[in-house]
């Protein structure tokens, strides 16, 4: 899955140690096979192992490298890290390797660290340009900018991303690139004070007709709680009501969300501020 930049569960390696060349990483598991690895240090330990043997085992396999990299995203980054630039030397003019090292600076950036957003946006700008076909990485640059506080290019790739996507809802990010562009320059016209502006902002990022990843895990809830802090009730209320027409799997969610909001406080949108 694409989607952004966050889908980085990392397949498990199910065969043994001994056979480290023949086996294909994660045969047999399913997700909640993969998050008990993570949540198990000594399973994953074991799984630690056997990815290093068969890296060692294949060192110029950009695919094992690969695996071996989004295994290690969630629990050993710099060991990631350093697999990704591997892979990198050996395939210098592909940009996949670029993309996925400014999403892991990205996720290093997660807790507030503004030089790690810088890098992550250098990265991921070096890989657009690299392959400007590559659509989804332009659907991460306005917020990349944002985070490294770089507010004016944030504003500039969301309004060439609105203007990317145009007016025709069959194009396949239609729904990401309008919901994305639009909630970047509501969070600027946030930090400008325009506040009605803002507001709308908010409503055309939720009039789409959705997307696989909107319609899996939901929308971005950054622009919400923004103007929640502003005392935007009604607004982010209308807002809640336009999501369930295209995230039917969140009628939970939106209804908790909604009784905060009534109750004056501001929602733990939890990943929905990182999608």
């Amino acid at each position: 899955m694409r989607c952004r930049s966050l889908g980085f569960l990392a397949v498990l390696l199910t065969a043994p140690v001994a056979a480290p060349a023949q086996t294909n990483p994660f045969d047999g598991f399913n997700s909640g096979g993969r998050a008990q690895v993570y949540m198990d240090p000594a399973l994953y330990a074991q799984y630690k192992a056997q990815w290093l043997a068969r890296v060692e085992a294949l060192p110029e396999n950009v695919d094992v490298l690969e695996g071996a990299a989004d295994f290690f995203m969630i629990r050993d980054r710099p060991l990631a890290q350093e697999l990704l630039e591997r892979a990198r030397d050996l395939e210098p003019k592909n940009p996949k390797w670029i993309q996925k090292l400014a999403l892991l600076h990205r996720l290093n950036a997660s807790s507030g660290d503004v030089t790690e957003a810088i890098a992550a946006l250098s990265l991921m700008e070096r890989a657009n340009a690299m392959d400007p076909s590559q659509r989804t990485t332009l659907t991460d640059l306005p917020a990349m900018a944002f985070d490294a506080g770089d507010f004016e290019k944030a504003r500039a790739y969301a309004e060439r991303l609105l203007k990317q996507a145009g007016s025709d809802p069959t194009k396949w990010n239609y729904g990401d690139a309008v919901h994305k562009g639009n909630l970047m320059l509501g969070r600027i016209a946030v930090r400008e004070g325009r506040l009605a502006d803002a507001v709308t902002f908010l409503r055309a990022s939720a009039e789409i007709p959705g997307s696989p990843v909107l319609s899996s895990f939901g929308p971005n809830m950054t622009l919400a709680r923004d103007l929640l802090e502003y005392g935007e009730r009604e607004a982010v209320l209308a807002y809640f009501e336009m999501c369930r027409a295209f995230w039917k799997m969140g009628g939970d969610r939106l209804d908790a969300w909604t009784r905060d909001v009534q109750a004056g406080n501001v929602p733990n949108f939890g990943a929905n501020l990182r999608y």
